[in-house]
């Protein structure tokens, strides 16, 4: 009976692999358009599901090749920059199972993992991010390790060993990498002259949780600048409708998913209207704003049911629309039973404090929002402070806000 060849890869190293490379992918996934991002993760478990057994035939990994690309093109456009090649990075990645045979297979599919978090650090630096990041890179240490252990044909240590093997190699690669943070310059600009999100311009985005929006408030660069063909619209009449947020997890504000796909509530004209054109400032963003109300979408972008514009690619570019808004008052439709139960649902456990303050004003002015709406501005004029320096928020940062902070 033959012994197996030591560049073989056993199912226990596959597996390794396998979930090293996807806890790699996950950190990069989270960056990329929801659409784009689930399609990467289908084809990246089917791929290693099917090539199991056997190696996938040339023509349907050309085939997968030219898939991806099309969904990344349909995703994202034919712009280069760091957005089109993270996409390109995590396409690959996905399709790199296909080729997993041997030891050999193995270890350049780990390194090719890799660059996947490192990669995503280029999108975001969360926590989130970091997290993932760190034992993406630990699992392919463990991994790696284990498949030098099988290429010499000698017992895979105890899970502890293991552990401490790492912990020494990273403690001594750690002085090389601080003094490389420390001693060699960072480019303020991206190498080759290309638009980058991670110095992306402030915009607006269909989220919004506290310290986010500071860098607009500091921001004084030109956003917008509109042209009226026409009667120009009263002071009072000037408001600007952006994201509708409607929707709120004890931290974060966000727009309602199901929004974009209804139509929005007829509008009754009963007054000017006013047409107007708006040269937009790139942001890398696809929220739009319009004066209150847009009566259609123009070429380019769709109207939400809550009459919010957005883009369907994202501003790049100085971009120019063409718009008809009609005056606020002429919106005389309720919000649906639907719409109210969203706008009104609040999660559970958040800012007890705040739900119970309430609770007593609601019940001390009855059916009366306009008095809760009077009695709230009149204690935030009298209490509170204006600031672009407070403290991060905790958990029930609405309650720290308005009863501790009182500043903001």
């Amino acid at each position: 009976m033959s012994e197996p060849s030591p560049s073989a890869l056993s199912t226990s190293a596959r597996g390794w692999t396998l979930a090293s490379a996807a806890l790699g992918l996950v950190p990069l996934l989270l960056q990329l358009p929801t659409v784009l991002a689930a399609i990467i993760g289908v084809v990246a478990v089917v791929t290693a599901l099917v090539s199991r057994q056997r190696v996938l035939a040339a023509p349907l990994r050309l085939l997968l090749v030219l898939g991806m690309l099309a969904a990344i093109y349909w995703q994202m456009g034919a712009r280069p920059g760091r957005d089109t090649g993270c996409a390109l990075l995590a396409a690959m990645l996905a399709l790199k199972s296909s080729e997993l045979r041997s030891l050999r297979d193995a270890r350049s599919l780990l390194g090719f993992a890799l660059f996947s978090p490192f990669a995503a650090f280029l999108l975001d630096q969360g926590p989130t991010t970091m997290g993932l990041a760190v034992l993406a890179a630990l699992t392919a240490l463990l991994t790696l390790q284990r498949l030098a252990h099988a290429e010499g044909q000698a017992p895979t240590p105890r899970l502890g060993l293991q552990l401490r093997g790492i912990g020494r190699l990273i403690a001594l690669g750690l002085p090389l990498a601080l003094a490389g943070f420390w001693l060699f310059p960072r480019l303020s600009e991206p190498l080759w002259g290309i638009p980058e999100r991670a110095v992306g311009k402030p915009g607006l985005s269909d989220q919004m949780e506290p310290d986010q929006w500071l860098d607009l408030m500091a921001d004084d660069n030109p956003a917008l600048r509109v042209q009226f063909f026409g009667p120009i619209p009263a002071p009072e009449q000037r408001y600007w409708r952006g994201p509708v947020m409607t929707q709120f997890d004890g931290r974060v504000w966000s727009q309602s998913h199901g929004s974009a796909g209804r139509p929005p509530p007829a509008v009754t004209r009963s007054g000017p209207r006013w047409d107007y054109q708006i040269d937009y400032e790139p942001t890398d963003r696809q929220q739009l704003v319009a004066l209150d109300l847009p009566l259609q979408a123009p070429p380019g972008s769709d109207l939400g049911a809550d009459h919010s514009l957005r883009s369907r690619t994202s501003l790049t570019a100085l971009t120019r629309w063409r718009l008809q808004s009609a005056p606020a008052g002429s919106y005389v439709d309720a919000l649906s039973p639907y719409q109210r139960r969203q706008a009104l649902q609040l999660p559970e456990g958040f800012n007890p404090r705040t739900a119970t303050l309430a609770r007593q004003w609601r019940a001390e002015a009855g059916s009366d929002d306009a008095a809760i709406v009077r009695r709230a501005l009149d204690w935030i004029r009298a209490r509170f402070a204006y600031t672009l320096t407070t403290p991060l928020p905790g958990r029930d940062g609405v309650d720290e806000f308005l009863f501790d902070q009182q500043a903001g």
